[in-house]
């Protein structure tokens, strides 16, 4: 499982990540230098942890939705899920210490039909979380066809 997110919430990613990897989940994060080597080109980095990921898992809050290379790493799982003879939708969404509310403010454009699961960071059942990742297998294509091209992003 591939985990993007914004630089200013690594502290936050951190604790998911190791949450996640105590439950037998394999992670892959930006700050994971075993996985994400220093000084290899960060864009061919990105595309092959994408591809070769099961699940790429957004941590979405509002820092994150301030990023292009978030924008960016959303249209490569996107593209991934189009190319998986499965059709299974690569991306899910993680909303992070927020209330229900300000998660569905967040999840704008073609965010809004993608699977998602709120987290509280500090207090979470992180075997349920990694089911939840592993599981649910959501059409690329029922997705797609939910969104007129004016709301992607």
């Amino acid at each position: 499982m591939f985990l993007i997110y914004a630089g200013k919430d690594e502290e936050t990613v951190k604790e998911i990540y190791d949450g996640l990897q105590g439950q037998g989940l394999r992670c892959a994060a930006q700050f994971d230098t075993n996985t994400f080597p220093l000084g290899q080109p960060v864009m061919a980095t990105i595309e092959e942890l994408i591809r070769e990921s099961h699940r790429t898992v957004l941590v979405l809050t509002k820092n994150a939705l301030e990023s292009h290379w978030i924008s960016l790493e959303i249209i490569l799982a996107l593209e991934q899920s189009q190319q998986r003879t499965d059709q299974d939708l690569a991306l899910r969404l993680l909303l992070v210490d927020t209330d229900e509310k300000s998660g569905k403010d967040l999840k704008i454009g073609l965010l809004a039909d993608i699977p998602d699961r709120f987290v509280d960071s500090k207090n979470n059942d992180w075997k349920s979380l990694k089911n939840w990742i592993q599981g649910m297998v959501i059409s690329f294509f029922n997705i797609l066809n939910n969104v007129s091209p004016k709301t992607v992003f």
